[in-house]
């Protein structure tokens, strides 16, 4: 699943995300058994995507603070409004 929102405002860095999740090759699926949120500059999240298997979670949650988001869920064993991670950009 990769999933806008419906009437959330869909921020400027996220063609940048889209580019990540592309070009580190997760597997986006329906059937995924982590979700991902993604918070705009209001602090919304604006989109989910579930993304299946540990290697897909792993590669994702360790290149993308190096791109300048934050983890608001890191070091945290509970979901959050329904995402296992948030992030929002620094």
């Amino acid at each position: 699943m990769d999933k806008y929102l419906p009437d959330v405002v869909v921020p400027d860095f996220d063609p940048q995300i889209s580019s990540l999740i592309k070009s580190l090759n997760i597997d986006v699926c329906n059937h995924g058994r982590f979700t991902i949120g993604f918070r705009n500059g209001d602090g919304i999240v604006y989109r989910k995507i579930r993304v299946e298997g540990l290697g897909n979670v792993m590669r994702f949650t360790q290149a993308v603070p190096k791109h300048g988001y934050n983890d608001e869920l890191v070091d945290q064993y509970v979901m959050r409004e329904g995402c296992d991670a948030i992030y929002s950009k620094i």
